[in-house]
């Protein structure tokens, strides 16, 4: 996954991290056309908070219900499930009207959005200019993350001329006001770019912003263990990383399959490994779709069955775990 979709902070976790789900209470309360219990319910069927069981057709219906009823944050969640990996019906084209529709209703995190959509050609072409107005519209708002992107506008020199010094002195900026450290800052330590390069300074910045579940910072950070760079080797601190960004970032799916096929900080699972080598590879993982490619496998298969009665019926876990075997006996 690269950057070239916005991915909100989410920091409104609608209560689930103060008080415990109750599936059926919710339910009841959604189904009266409570417009805040649909959000929190659909909220809650998108990531599993809970007893609730992780439904994203589910999390889209209530989300609808409520957009239905003009509320302008469901737009903006129907948006987001329609541009990412969570949701196996993937529809672009639409994410953009629907963030459309709640940014021109003032809803800053859909002008972002809709902004990066703009940026990098994502279900609209590409609209260098368009994507600045955009951003600048919602920093106008007062949101950081708009000021973010215009950072990293004045980086590439994408829609602004191309400043670096202004982009880190606003990156650090953001870092010293909000105590969140943008991920680009990392990065500039990480690979020494326009800064001396620090990696350890990199994996502190890092883990700040992993622990306020930053999915790319946590998959970084993750390789930041497993290769051992500005921290100690760790392969077990590897895999939680990668756990916790696997659902959204296929690379880190990825690391996590590869994790469990060669018991690396993890009990070696062959059928875990399959899950989440086939989950990267049916969300563009490159490198994933090689690596089956080379054992002459087909990575399409029942995506949403892994419960161990269904991976026994599933022909193309059957075929993965073939080939592994004859792959290690070749090995040994």
């Amino acid at each position: 996954m690269t950057d070239s979709s916005y991915i909100p902070s989410f920091d409104n976790d609608f209560g689930y991290d103060r008080e415990p789900a109750c599936y059926e209470r919710q339910l009841q309360e959604a189904e009266k056309g409570d417009i805040n219990a649909q959000l929190r319910l659909g909220w809650g069927l998108l990531w599993g908070k809970g007893d609730i069981p992780r439904d994203t057709p589910q999390a889209i219906h209530w989300f609808q219900k409520a957009a239905d009823a003009e509320n302008v944050e469901a737009l903006f969640y129907l948006g987001f499930c329609c541009n990412f990996y969570i949701w196996e019906g993937r529809d672009p084209q639409n994410a953009v009207e629907y963030y459309r529709q709640a940014a021109e209703l003032g809803n800053a995190d859909a002008m972002i959005a809709l902004g990066s959509c703009f940026l990098y050609g994502v279900g609209v072409r590409r609209n260098k200019q368009e994507a600045v107005r955009w951003f600048k519209q919602a920093a106008d708002t007062g949101d950081s993350g708009a000021v973010l992107f215009l950072a990293q506008c004045y980086w590439s020199g994408e829609g602004l001329p191309e400043a670096k010094a202004e982009a880190i002195r606003i990156y650090r900026q953001i870092a010293d006001s909000s105590g969140c450290p943008p991920i680009e800052l990392a990065r500039c330590y990480y690979y020494g770019d326009e800064l001396e390069q620090d990696r350890t300074e990199a994996v502190r910045l890092y883990k700040i912003l992993a622990e306020r579940g930053h999915n790319l910072a946590m998959y970084e950070l993750g390789d930041c263990y497993f290769y051992g760079e500005g921290t100690e080797r760790n392969f077990a601190e590897a895999v939680h990383w990668y756990r916790e960004a696997a659902p959204c970032v296929e690379e880190a799916a990825r690391q996590l399959g590869f994790c469990y096929l060669h018991g690396e900080g993890v009990k070696q699972d062959d059928a875990e490994a399959f899950m989440w080598l086939q989950h990267a590879a049916l969300h563009g993982d490159g490198e994933t779709r090689e690596f089956f490619e080379k054992l002459n496998l087909d990575y399409h298969g029942v995506s949403e069955t892994y419960t161990e009665a269904g991976l026994a019926e599933n022909p193309a876990f059957q075929e993965f775990r073939g080939a592994i075997e004859r792959m290690r006996t070749k090995k040994a």
